[in-house]
């Protein structure tokens, strides 16, 4: 029997499910998992031995994903860190009508996306899956045998079928600014341009280095003590001591769910509203810089800067960032897009005033 793809299949996911049907050898798998875009020649070459169509071997060539999102890059997927046993994000709902319905649970293209929280179909967030294998099932009545993603703690319970007979999940609720947010970057993955709410202006490219930059800078330790930035912005959330690891720069793709989930809330916070650091006092706008160079004016300023380092998250953030964390997202600060570049400037003068 040939296994054939899912319409909306990501390509690792189909390697996966050959591997876990004892088609192809398991430690193939994780190898596409790793980047779909450059899914290695010997896993191609593995699935053709095996019996794999063309239709096969093309979605597992990532064809399919490039198509979809012209403009898709390795840092826009979900790529599980090294050595983890993280396979992916899945929604719950989803693998639940696969079980219902027959279908070996896989992984949707829409998942692979690290930039994706939330599921398309049902709205609910997208979490962690770490086992892919082939196991019991009933299916109408029939003991069958079908592919299943699980979480760790669902290795002996099936709380998929049990969910069919009556049960449910809690339904977590994703702010709606991050929904925006997500909802404009799978826009612009697709080629069409990104509004101007978010300060990014419309070339893809430059604005997912802003929002990397953003994220390195979030989950970089505070100079006040080994707390991470992320905390400013996300209040009672604690770091699992499993994800620390992959906390350096340029560690978003490899991050859980619940960290790609909690940066993308975090930076929506940061991004909306571009002119709520520009102050009105008396009826007229009032720049506190120039009024420093006033010999008076010292006192009034400093009230005015604080009013906007309360007002303004990122003025927060910086002032509670370390030297050389400040001084590598101003290197960068050419190759993001010129508005949110801007408020980085401007929010980096008023952190300097901030004890």
């Amino acid at each position: 029997m040939t296994l054939k793809p899912y319409p909306d299949e990501a390509p690792g996911s189909v390697l996966m499910r050959w591997a876990a049907r004892g088609r192809v050898a398991r430690a193939l798998g994780p190898i596409a998992l790793q980047d779909d875009l450059q899914t290695q020649q010997a896993a191609l070459m593995a699935l053709r031995q095996a019996g794999a169509s063309d239709e096969v071997l093309e979605l597992t060539d990532a064809l399919a994903l490039e198509r979809r999102w012209p403009l898709l890059a390795a840092d826009d997927l979900d790529r599980p860190a090294e050595g983890s046993d993280r396979l992916g994000k899945a929604c719950e709902f989803c693998l639940a009508e696969d079980s219902a319905e027959g279908r070996d649970h896989y992984l949707r293209q829409d998942w692979r996306l690290a930039w994706r929280m939330s599921c398309r179909r049902h709205g609910s967030p997208l979490v962690d899956v770490e086992t892919f294998d082939l196991v019991p099932v009933v299916i109408d009545g029939q003991r069958e045998r079908r592919v299943r993603l699980l979480r760790d703690f669902e290795k002996t319970v099936d709380r998929f079928l049990r969910r069919a007979r009556g049960g449910g999940f809690n339904r977590q609720i994703i702010p709606a600014a991050a929904l925006c947010l997500e909802a404009d970057i799978d826009a612009a993955l697709d080629g069409r341009r990104l509004p101007a709410l978010w300060c990014l202006g419309s070339d893809w490219p430059r604005a997912r280095r802003s929002l990397i930059g953003l994220a390195d800078l979030l989950l970089s330790p505070s100079r006040t003590g080994r707390e991470r930035l992320i905390h400013y912005v996300a209040d009672e959330d604690l770091i699992p001591y499993s994800h620390t690891q992959f906390f350096t720069t340029g560690g978003f793709p490899v991050l859980g769910s619940l960290w790609q989930r909690r940066i993308l809330e975090s930076c929506a916070r940061l991004l909306i509203d571009p002119d709520r650091y520009e102050h009105l006092d008396q009826g007229r706008r009032y720049t506190p810089h120039a009024d420093l160079l006033w010999g008076g004016g010292a006192v009034r300023a400093h009230g005015a800067l604080g009013r906007m380092a309360s007002a303004d998250m990122l003025s927060t953030i910086l002032a509670y960032a370390r030297v050389e964390q400040i001084e590598r997202l101003e290197t960068n600060l050419p190759g993001m897009a010129k508005p949110l570049a801007n408020r980085i400037r401007n929010a980096a003068a008023v952190a300097l005033y901030i004890p």
